[in-house]
Parts: C-alpha cells; structure tokens; sequence
C-alpha cells in the first residue's frame, strides 16, 4: 500500500531528475551554441582569408571584425540565446543578463574601434612620405579613439548596472573643457598635422607659397612644418597657423599661365601695329612646350602703345619657364628690329628745383 509519505518522495524524486534532465539538455544546447558559433567563426576567417590579396572595402572590415570576435563573447552570447527557454531563477538569470551586458558593450567597443583604425588607415594610405610621422599620428589617433570608446563603454556598463552616471558625465564634461583650454594650441596643431596628412593641401617634396613664406616643404610633423626657403634657411610654422592662411601649391600645377605687355614707339606706322600681333603670335608659337591663347593691341599709355601677349607653358617647372619665356622675349626683339619697329622708352622728365626768387620769396 502507497503511504503519502511514499507518493511524496516518488514527486520529490521526479521532479528532481526533471531538473536535471531540463538543465543537461539547456547545457547541451548551450555547449552545442557555443560550438556552433565558433565553428561559424572559424568558417568565416578561412573564407575571407582566400580574398586577403584583395583590398575590399567590404572584405578588409569583415576579415578584422571577425578576427576580434571574442571567445567569451561568443560563450556569453550562448548562454544568452538557451536562457529565454529555460525556467531559470531570477537571481541567476540576473546575473547572466549583466555578464551578457559588459561582454557584449566589451565586444561592441572593440568591433567599433577596428572599423574606425581600418578606415582612418585607409584614408590615410600613401598621404605621406614620412611613415614615421604617419604612424605617429595614427598612434595618437588611436589613444584619442581608445580613450572616447572605451569610455562610452563603461558608462554604457554602469548605467545598466544600475549605476547613476548623470553626475560621472557631468564631471567627464568639465574635466575634458579643462584640459582642452589648458591643451588648446597643442591640440590645435596636432588636429592641423592630421589634417595635412589626410586632406593633402601638400607633401613632402612641394614647392608652396603661404604669406610671404615660399619654399620646398622639407618635413611635416604633429606640430609644425618645416619650409626649406629659395634663400637656403629653414623656415618652421606651426600648423594651425598654416592651415589658417591661403596655401598656393605649385606642384599641383599642370600648366602655368603668362601673360605680358610690350610697347611701341608712337611714331609706328598703323600698317606695322596691324601686323604685330600676328608677329607675337608667331614669336610665342615658335617656341616648343607652349599653348598659345592671344595676342592683342590693348590700348594707348603714356608710354606707348601697348600690347598684351597670353600664353601657357605645358610644364610647372620654374627654371623651363623662364629659360622659354627669355627666348619668346628675345625672339619678339629680333622679329620687330628686321621690320624696323621701335619699343617705346618711357620718357624721362628733367628734375625740377625751385627757382631762386622762390626760395627768396
């Protein structure tokens, strides 16, 4: 005969192997999860391996979020997805839940801060010739990074810990105002060198003009550029300063643009200054390396007649300039001296001195 005694311990026993089958198959399905996840992982990096020659703006990104997955994240993220079908206590279930929350906003903050080093790498890929500075900049790009991420982070991880963060931002705030007045002209010259690096107003190597300063820029570094000047010195600016004014690059050139006047005698003929555009037309044209644009009688001076000559030199070296400029100059001289035109010399008046009843008046 059954005694309620009996029929208590049988339940007591039931449910107890219950339990334990419903928790060994939660943590079967967790384990089995957790290898899916990890096989899915692996299967992943193998595949974008075979594309790592190719610089894919989809591949690259991919192939490193991949290759920073965490493996406590993906055991954490396991245990996540079995939890919601399995009647858990709620103290345990707590418990998993914040240790979901801080992998996962650790996880989060790593994925995050590869995509942005991978893009600003690729952005700034072959903007300098210095790698020294480039990888010092982007060292310092990354402790920025790091330091704004990971701080999102945590605050991320205390509010949903329950913590009241209002204050913590509040005094985050008026620390960082702190220390950007204290680091202002710092800051501003590192931001000014990353943004030569990545926006390339010049590189090492380019002739500029900035203000009165013109020269070869010799160095760009995280706090100045240093300008080797036609005169020899070194000429150092800081870089705030230099993005604050007009930079004139003439490497960046591909043409350069002349435009000159010359000016006749008044006592020549209408008939010769009809012909003497043509003649600077042909005197520019004869000269190789040259696009021609115009040649026009411009006007009436004081010192003559005045005509005005455009053309393009097809290079941005200085020294070619000159050495075509000369002979089109020399070339027109000889051009007018066998047709008999005169240039006009400005007329020079006599000094005048006050006369002596003036200076007795």
């Amino acid at each position: 005969m059954t005694t309620p005694q009996t029929l208590d311990t049988l339940y007591f026993w039931n449910w107890t192997w219950m339990g334990l089958g419903i928790s060994a198959l939660a943590l079967l399905s967790m384990v089995v999860t957790f290898a899916l996840l990890i096989r899915l992982r692996t299967g992943v990096r193998s595949l974008l391996r075979r594309f790592a020659a190719e610089t894919s703006p989809v591949v690259m990104p991919v192939q490193r979020l991949a290759d920073t997955t965490l493996t406590l994240f993906l055991g954490v993220l396991s245990v996540q997805l079995v939890l919601p079908f399995v009647d858990e206590p709620p103290l345990l279930g707590r418990l998993i839940e914040m240790a979901f929350i801080v992998v996962a906003s650790i996880q989060g903050a790593i994925w995050i801060r590869e995509l942005a080093i991978y893009f600003l790498e690729r952005q700034a890929q072959g903007r300098s010739d210095d790698e020294t500075v480039l990888a010092s900049a982007m060292g310092i790009v990354g402790w920025l990074l790091n330091l704004v991420i990971w701080s999102f982070a945590a605050l991320i991880i205390l509010s949903n810990l329950g913590v009241n963060v209002t204050a913590l931002i509040a005094g985050l705030g008026i620390g960082g105002i702190a220390i950007g007045l204290a680091a202002q002209g710092i800051m501003a010259d590192l931001f000014a060198a990353l943004s030569i690096l990545f926006d390339r107003p010049f590189v090492k190597g380019d002739f500029v003009v900035i203000g009165n300063t013109m020269g070869e820029v010799e160095e760009i570094g995280l706090k100045t550029t240093r300008i080797r000047a036609l005169s020899g010195e070194q000429i150092v600016v800081a870089n705030a300063a230099l993005l604050a004014r007009d930079v004139h690059n003439f490497r960046r050139m591909s043409e350069r643009r002349i435009n000159f006047k010359i000016r006749l005698d008044y006592a020549t003929k209408v008939d010769q200054v009809s012909q003497v555009p043509d003649l600077l037309r042909q005197a520019a044209m004869a000269e190789p390396g040259i696009r021609f644009d115009r040649a026009h009688f411009t006007g009436f001076t004081d010192a003559g007649l005045e005509f005005e000559v455009v053309y393009y030199i097809l290079s941005r070296d200085y020294r070619a300039f000159m050495d075509t400029h000369q002979q089109i100059l020399l070339r027109i001289m000889r051009m007018l001296d066998d047709r008999g035109v005169e240039l006009a010399v400005p007329a020079r008046l006599p000094p005048q001195y006050p006369s002596s009843a003036a200076n007795n008046a």
